[in-house]
Protein backbone atom coordinates (compact mmCIF):
# COMPACT_ATOMS: atom_id res chain seq x y z
CA UNK A 1 0.00 0.00 0.00
CA UNK A 2 1.67 3.19 -1.22
CA UNK A 3 0.59 6.76 -0.41
CA UNK A 4 2.01 10.25 -0.88
CA UNK A 5 3.80 11.91 2.01
CA UNK A 6 4.83 15.50 2.62
CA UNK A 7 6.37 16.48 5.94
CA UNK A 8 8.59 18.91 7.78
CA UNK A 9 10.84 17.42 10.43
CA UNK A 10 14.11 17.54 12.30
CA UNK A 11 16.99 15.19 11.45
CA UNK A 12 17.87 12.77 14.22
CA UNK A 13 20.31 10.69 12.17
CA UNK A 14 21.50 10.66 8.57
CA UNK A 15 24.13 8.67 6.72
CA UNK A 16 25.00 7.78 3.14
CA UNK A 17 25.60 4.16 2.18
CA UNK A 18 25.51 1.82 -0.82
CA UNK A 19 22.89 -0.88 -1.36
CA UNK A 20 23.64 -4.51 -2.24
CA UNK A 21 22.90 -3.56 -5.88
CA UNK A 22 25.54 -0.81 -5.79
CA UNK A 23 23.09 2.11 -5.57
CA UNK A 24 24.03 5.05 -3.38
CA UNK A 25 21.35 6.28 -0.98
CA UNK A 26 20.89 8.29 2.21
CA UNK A 27 19.00 6.90 5.18
CA UNK A 28 17.46 9.69 7.26
CA UNK A 29 15.61 9.43 10.55
CA UNK A 30 13.33 12.46 10.93
CA UNK A 31 11.05 13.43 13.80
CA UNK A 32 8.37 16.02 14.41
CA UNK A 33 6.05 16.67 17.34
CA UNK A 34 4.13 13.46 16.73
CA UNK A 35 6.37 10.70 15.37
CA UNK A 36 9.75 9.51 14.12
CA UNK A 37 9.99 8.20 10.55
CA UNK A 38 12.69 6.71 8.35
CA UNK A 39 13.24 8.15 4.87
CA UNK A 40 15.39 6.82 2.03
CA UNK A 41 16.72 9.28 -0.55
CA UNK A 42 18.57 7.79 -3.52
CA UNK A 43 20.24 8.94 -6.68
CA UNK A 44 17.75 7.52 -9.17
CA UNK A 45 18.03 8.56 -12.80
CA UNK A 46 18.76 12.23 -12.07
CA UNK A 47 21.49 11.79 -9.42
CA UNK A 48 19.25 13.61 -6.92
CA UNK A 49 21.30 12.56 -3.89
CA UNK A 50 24.63 13.62 -5.40
CA UNK A 51 23.13 16.96 -6.46
CA UNK A 52 21.68 17.53 -3.00
CA UNK A 53 24.98 16.75 -1.27
CA UNK A 54 26.91 18.95 -3.71
CA UNK A 55 24.56 21.93 -3.27
CA UNK A 56 23.47 21.61 0.38
CA UNK A 57 26.23 19.53 1.95
CA UNK A 58 25.95 16.71 4.47
CA UNK A 59 23.00 16.65 6.83
CA UNK A 60 23.64 17.15 10.53
CA UNK A 61 21.55 16.16 13.52
CA UNK A 62 19.07 18.96 14.17
CA UNK A 63 18.76 20.14 10.54
CA UNK A 64 15.19 20.92 9.44
CA UNK A 65 13.96 19.28 6.22
CA UNK A 66 10.94 19.43 3.96
CA UNK A 67 10.45 15.98 2.45
CA UNK A 68 8.06 14.64 -0.17
CA UNK A 69 7.77 11.08 -1.35
CA UNK A 70 5.76 7.89 -1.22
CA UNK A 71 5.28 5.63 1.76
CA UNK A 72 5.58 1.88 1.51
CA UNK A 73 5.09 0.24 4.90
CA UNK A 74 7.25 1.97 7.52
CA UNK A 75 9.64 3.56 5.01
CA UNK A 76 9.18 6.72 2.94
CA UNK A 77 11.04 6.87 -0.39
CA UNK A 78 11.85 10.54 -1.03
CA UNK A 79 11.19 12.21 -4.36
CA UNK A 80 12.38 15.59 -3.14
CA UNK A 81 14.18 16.89 -0.07
CA UNK A 82 14.84 20.51 0.89
CA UNK A 83 16.99 21.70 3.74
CA UNK A 84 15.69 24.78 5.53
CA UNK A 85 18.57 27.17 6.12
CA UNK A 86 16.70 29.44 8.50
CA UNK A 87 16.82 29.22 12.28
CA UNK A 88 13.65 27.79 13.79
CA UNK A 89 11.60 30.39 15.62
CA UNK A 90 12.68 33.43 13.59
CA UNK A 91 10.04 35.71 12.13
CA UNK A 92 9.19 34.79 8.54
CA UNK A 93 7.85 38.26 7.76
CA UNK A 94 11.32 39.72 8.23
CA UNK A 95 12.96 37.42 5.68
CA UNK A 96 11.28 37.83 2.28
CA UNK A 97 14.00 35.84 0.47
CA UNK A 98 13.25 32.80 2.64
CA UNK A 99 9.51 33.14 2.05
CA UNK A 100 9.98 33.31 -1.73
CA UNK A 101 12.29 30.29 -1.72
CA UNK A 102 9.90 28.05 0.16
CA UNK A 103 6.54 29.34 -1.11
CA UNK A 104 6.38 26.68 -3.80
CA UNK A 105 6.68 23.83 -1.28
Amino acid sequence: DSSSVKCVGQVQEAFVTVSANGNKYMRITVCDDFATKMFLFGNGRNNKLDNFLENKGELKDGDILILTGSRNGDIVYCDDMRKIDMPVGSKLKSDKKWIQTYQSV
